[in-house]
């Protein structure tokens, strides 16, 4: 059986070295004519690194609808010394009626509203900081996929 390597969108290496000067595409998805066929396989998007030294490498398909994004803990949270008071008493305030699985679903959904206003409380607008950061370090990665001088890359981290 013979494999082709996808058309790649994104970056071109998957792969950086810790010190940024060695970077290579060593992750890659190689797949059947018949796959490719089968699950309308456009390409792989080489994606933004983030605490790893290797890019996530997406298949590209045609679009899914996978429904609501889910919520997602900061781990940074679980360290905070109010929080599980916080959550304990915020549980213990809703007053929802009905049905065991109604009343769960919707003391969680109040929930969630409530721990998204506390981060903004007491970490401030940390995703904003996070993402910024992290689109720093890709932005100097970019201009490092394009062959910038040492000189551009010193000016940019300075």
């Amino acid at each position: 059986m013979e494999v082709v390597d996808v058309p790649v969108l994104g970056k071109k290496f998957s792969w950086f070295s810790a010190d940024g000067k060695s970077m290579s595409r060593i992750d890659r998805f190689l797949l059947s004519d018949g796959f490719i066929v089968k699950h309308g396989i456009s390409g792989q998007w080489i994606g933004d690194r983030d605490i790893s030294d290797h890019c996530p490498v997406w298949l590209i398909v045609s679009p899914v609808n996978w429904g609501p994004k889910p919520f997602r803990v900061i781990n940074g949270w679980l360290e905070h010394p109010d929080f599980l008071s916080f959550v304990e008493t915020s549980w213990k305030s809703f007053a929802v009626h009905g049905k065991k699985a109604y009343v769960l679903k919707e003391k969680f959904k109040l929930l969630k509203d409530c721990l998204k206003k506390w981060n903004k409380e007491v970490f401030g607008f940390l995703d904003l900081n996070i993402e910024k950061t992290v689109k720093d370090l890709n932005d100097i990665e970019n201009m490092m996929d394009g062959d910038v001088r040492d000189v551009e890359l010193t000016r940019r981290e300075g």
